[in-house]
């Protein structure tokens, strides 16, 4: 269990307790989302900084470019692209979790049974040790006394089953998952184009302030411009394009965050999966337009995937 799930589950088990304190100690849970709108922090290394908008406006666009029709044009482009990724941010907040569906939790009497045939160790069940005879051909949540449709999880930060888990981030203290996986990677596409096209244009000011006599005058906006420039090009583009390049590289083949660490094995075909093409499996993400937007257009429900199961041709011998 990773640091920020421990922290998740001691605050929910305490919220059981203490509803009225729990409700503002949850809140606290919220303060990585929040000082990264204000710039305080990172995130995933990334800078979400107010303070990059005035460096941006004041700086590159009102002091060293000297024309007025090119400072507009990059300020359209660099706001376009900020706001499409608070956008994309805010879309994957809102949507709300990808919960199991109520019809699929079982009665108590049926789960009481299906705990009692299932080992349990070190606080855990473990219905992969069970014997043939008590071995299940669905997937159960001991914890949710729930069935599990293909591709979710329990999540131990939230407490409950998530419909296509992707990973829980403690950034947008969230789980990533069927519903708003599209606006989250959006939200890491715009943000690297942002820091890309940052670090473009300002280059032009850095040559500018070099190529200036009155190097005395320019110093300090030039160092506040620097600052920047490093802290985006150290902790911005470089971990944002990984990440980027990591999920799509997950889309080609059609697996989650949580499927790559640990891959899902179908019942019955050891050698079926997900992966249909790198076209429908970006089409089961991104739907079949509005690719640039973060509205839900997604194909899928959730709940039902289709498979693709590999065909071993023999060739008989003469």
């Amino acid at each position: 269990m990773s640091w920020y799930s421990v922290i998740y589950t001691r605050v929910r088990e305490y919220s059981e307790n203490n509803p009225i304190s729990g409700f503002f100690l949850a809140r606290l849970l919220n303060v990585l989302l929040v000082m990264q709108l204000l710039g305080l922090i990172y995130r995933d290394n990334e800078i979400r900084s107010i303070y990059s908008f005035y460096v941006y406006i004041y700086i590159v666009c009102g002091r060293f470019l000297q024309s007025p029709l090119q400072a507009t044009f990059y300020l359209c482009v660099y706001s376009s692209l900020a706001f499409m990724a608070l956008w994309s941010l805010f879309s994957s907040l809102l949507v709300g979790m990808a919960k199991v569906p109520q019809n699929w939790t079982v009665s108590p009497e049926i789960d009481a049974a299906l705990k009692e045939c299932t080992p349990f160790e070190n606080g855990r069940y473990l219905p992969d040790k069970s014997t043939n005879e008590q071995a299940m051909d669905f997937r159960y949540c001991y914890m949710c006394m729930s069935l599990k449709p293909d591709r979710s999880h329990h999540c131990s930060s939230c407490g409950r089953c998530v419909v296509k888990f992707d990973h829980h981030c403690p950034w947008i203290n969230q789980c990533v998952n069927h519903t708003n996986y599209k606006p989250f990677l959006l939200y890491i596409f715009y943000s690297t184009l942002t820091v890309v096209w940052f670090l473009i244009t300002s280059l032009e000011c850095f040559v500018r302030f070099i190529l200036n006599a009155n190097w005395l005058e320019d110093s300090v906006p030039f160092s506040l411009l620097l600052t920047v420039m490093v802290a985006y090009g150290v902790f911005g583009y470089y971990p944002l394009g990984e990440m980027l390049i990591f999920h799509f590289g997950l889309i080609s083949v059609n697996e989650t965050t949580c499927e790559q660490a640990k891959p899902s094995v179908l019942k019955f075909d050891f050698k079926a999966d997900y992966n249909l093409g790198r076209a429908k499996n970006f089409m089961q993400v991104f739907g079949w337009g509005l690719w640039l937007f973060p509205l839900n257009t997604s194909l899928e429900d959730g709940l039902h995937f289709e498979i693709r199961y590999e065909i071993l041709m023999y060739k008989s011998s003469e």
